[in-house]
């Protein structure tokens, strides 16, 4: 495999000349083809601020994305995933995912993307053995697993729980039916990590059917909706 790191160094056209850069794409495809390689061109995006990037983010010429066999998005995590997996805002930047799925071609897209960590590597190259210079390198990394720990005998508990009581379905309502899971799971609804946690647990157990929404008076005699018990875990 070869990786040209910028593609803009790699020629001396107009980025923005569709016929000129598909030129230049054409060329390292038959490059490719020749020697047998698979070649990797890295070209930068349009500046985007926060918005997330793709395929149609490419700065330049359209021709490069329509000339590649496939395309990688490379996005950082953002806030709300940062606060989704409990990832420290000071850390977040660390983190960043590959989109796969940028331009699928000639395959699906996959089901997700893949997660990595910039992990801290020191070179060693510090006199008398010390440290020295370190530097950052990309390492896999998958998201927590909501599931984690979570057993068909804590899903009998809860199921229990709420059959024997009145909790309803919306995360701002003081009787939460989230709160019911997160004493049977030792969780600690003060943290957002948590709290997300709680509530994808929970919209899972809805999907699955192990709960439903049934809408009914509350003390007050308003209606709210309330979650019930459904199929019971085996």
């Amino acid at each position: 495999m070869l990786i040209v790191d910028p593609f803009i160094s790699s020629h001396a056209v107009d980025e923005n000349d569709n016929p000129a850069i598909d030129a230049i794409v054409k060329e390292w495809g038959r490059i490719a083809t020749r020697i047998g390689c698979a070649i990797v061109l890295v070209h930068h995006t349009r500046k985007q601020q926060t918005r997330e990037v793709d395929a149609e983010s490419s700065r330049g010429a359209k021709a490069l994305v329509d000339g590649a066999r496939s395309v990688v998005a490379l996005n950082r995590m953002s806030p709300d995933e940062a606060d989704q997996f409990g990832i420290p805002e000071m850390e977040r930047m660390r983190y960043f995912r590959a989109d796969a799925g940028a331009k699928p071609n000639r395959a699906p897209p996959p089901g997700k993307a893949d997660w990595y960590h910039l992990a801290s590597q020191s070179l060693g190259n510090g006199p008398m053995g010390a440290a020295g210079d370190s530097i950052a390198v990309a390492t896999p990394w998958s998201p927590p697993d909501a599931f984690e720990g979570v057993t068909t005998e804590h899903l009998r508990k809860v199921q229990a729980i709420i059959a024997d009581g009145d909790y309803r379905d919306s995360v701002q309502a003081g009787d939460w039916a989230g709160k019911v899971m997160a004493d049977v799971l030792g969780l600690d609804l003060s943290t957002k990590a948590d709290k997300r946690r709680a509530s994808r647990i929970l919209k899972e157990w809805k999907g699955n059917g192990a709960f439903a929404v049934e809408h009914k008076a509350d003390k007050k005699g308003d209606m709210r909706p309330f979650l019930v018990v459904g199929r019971l875990a085996e």
